[in-house]
């Protein structure tokens, strides 16, 4: 870890078969989590859900819904359903999911935030500004 001013930054290898680094920021007793890139296997999603855990929020790859990852398996990318799943285990307050599928609509996006059915679960949207 390494400190720039007063935040606390901290790195884990990630999951993704090009290489990718997960990152923590830890300011004023708060924490994200940035996930991106990442896909989600055992060991690398206990490796994610240690290193996040008790974060204020998740931050976390969501490209694929469930039927298109069966095809999409190895190519370093994640769904929300598994965001869920760490999000619960490491006891993270929220999840924003990222990195979506540039051929996926607002309409598909939309339903996607709301299949979950959880108001801590989101879909991040270009522009938006997150206070933690």
């Amino acid at each position: 870890s390494l400190r720039i001013g007063d935040v606390t930054v901290q790195t884990e290898q990630g999951n993704h078969p090009g290489g990718c680094v997960l990152i923590k920021l830890c300011f004023a007793h708060k924490t994200l989590v940035y996930a991106s890139d990442f896909e989600h296997e055992a060991k690398a999603s206990a490796r994610l859900a240690e290193f996040c855990s008790g974060a204020d929020l998740l931050l976390y790859d969501g490209q694929y819904d469930e039927e298109e990852y069966v095809v999409h398996r190895g190519f370093g990318h994640s769904t929300p359903t598994e965001g869920v799943a760490i999000m619960e285990r490491a006891n993270v307050k929220r999840l924003l999911i990222v990195h979506h599928d540039p051929h996926s609509t607002d309409a598909q996006l939309f339903a996607r935030e709301h299949a979950p059915g959880r108001p801590d679960v989101r879909f991040a949207r270009e522009g938006e500004t997150i206070e933690l």
